[in-house]
């Protein structure tokens, strides 16, 4: 990333200046090493100094991370932190004053923009993050909803049409309460209906976290409780199940589990889950990682797919790669894009144009290059 961001820039300069002054093509490539070095070396202080403030650069701190820019430091640590880690990091990012959706690139047009010049259309995160839940405060409740009608408004108007919402539970002894489920999928719903109103599709995220040492069957039964409340708010506040996209959980057993699952099972047991659960009016689902690995997550989403005889159509979102997913809603008029993690488009993750689907209503995931 740092050398396509700057390095190239650098090399090229140096380059061309050798070009001109006839240089033979040793002295070329040195010229070129030479700018590649010193571009990977500049852009690295560059990220750094975000993080300290320097009366030399004169670079405000904190200047990257409070207009939604994620610099390498950032990445790496996100990388390399659990779900819940990274949930707050996201958080923190997204909580700046100069939302993605807000900036400009560095091409001239808005984010938004350059996302439909990419045949994809953008899209946002809108809650503001799960906080401790008042009655039980080792447990989280996703907050969000004041205000939110106006912002929903004025995402509408800057060119975004799918919104996603995340809710967290644990597994513990004791977790998740009632209170707990109830009051996650509560906010789900209220959210879900706003969103609705003002005509884009929210993206219903209710996730199980694979933090602790369940077995599978322990996440069988939370996910099913989870799901089956999160469907009868969705119901009461006259959410139509056709226009959202589901965003679960796999059934895994917990990262620190004595006894691990085949990819098999894994994908027998979620796809049950799902039957048993998820009203068959659900366009699609989109699963997120939760944690696992990329190879972990393929060959559980592959085993799915293979049994899959649902009405389903099935995919995952990588959120360290993605942030989020772009797809498809029914036929294919509605094509919703990622909000990037980064507004400097010409350095974040690519959005591929989505090829039409077929005649089944469905989802595709549109992968970052």
């Amino acid at each position: 990333m740092i050398e396509k961001k700057t390095a190239v820039l650098f090399s090229g300069i140096l380059k061309c200046i050798g070009i001109e002054k006839k240089l033979d093509k040793s002295d070329l490539e040195l010229l070129k090493q030479l700018g590649l070095s010193f571009g990977r070396a500049f852009q690295i202080n560059d990220d750094l100094s975000d993080f300290n403030t320097s009366e030399i650069t004169g670079k405000a701190e904190f200047k990257d991370l409070s207009e939604g820019k994620l610099t390498l430091p950032v990445i790496l640590l996100f990388e390399d932190s659990n779900s819940k880690q990274q949930d707050q990091i996201f958080n923190l990012i997204q909580s700046g004053e100069y939302e993605t959706i807000k900036q400009k690139t560095t091409l001239g047009p808005s984010v938004p923009e350059l996302i439909s010049k990419n045949n994809a259309i953008p899209g946002i995160k809108v809650d503001k993050g799960a906080k401790p839940l008042a009655g039980s405060p080792e447990e989280t409740v996703t907050e969000g909803l004041d205000g939110l009608r106006e912002r929903l408004k004025e995402y509408y108007e800057l060119g975004a049409r799918f919104t996603k919402w995340r809710a967290v539970y644990k597994i513990g002894n004791k977790f998740p309460s009632s209170q707990s489920i109830k009051s996650n999928a509560h906010a789900l719903a209220r959210y879900a209906a706003l969103v609705q109103e003002s005509k884009m599709v929210p993206i219903v995220e209710p996730e199980v976290l694979m933090d602790g040492s369940h077995d599978i069957d322990k996440c069988y039964q939370v996910t099913t409780n989870v799901l089956n409340e999160c469907y009868n708010e969705l119901a009461i506040h006259k959410v139509d199940l056709k226009g959202t996209v589901l965003k679960p959980n796999m059934i895994i057993p917990g990262s620190d589990s004595t006894t691990r699952s085949s990819a098999e099972e894994i994908a027998k047991k979620t796809l049950d889950c799902l039957k048993k659960n998820v009203p068959s009016e659900v366009t699609g689902i989109a699963f997120l990682s939760g944690g696992q690995s990329e190879i972990e997550s393929s060959k559980n989403l592959n085993e799915i797919n293979k049994i899959n005889d649902s009405n389903f159509l099935i995919t995952f979102s990588d959120r360290v790669r993605l942030f989020n997913i772009a797809i498809v809603l029914k036929d294919s008029s509605f094509v919703c894009g990622i909000n990037p993690p980064n507004g400097r488009l010409d350095n974040a993750p690519i959005i591929l144009p989505i090829p039409p689907v077929s005649d089944v209503g469905g989802i595709n995931s549109a992968l970052d290059v």
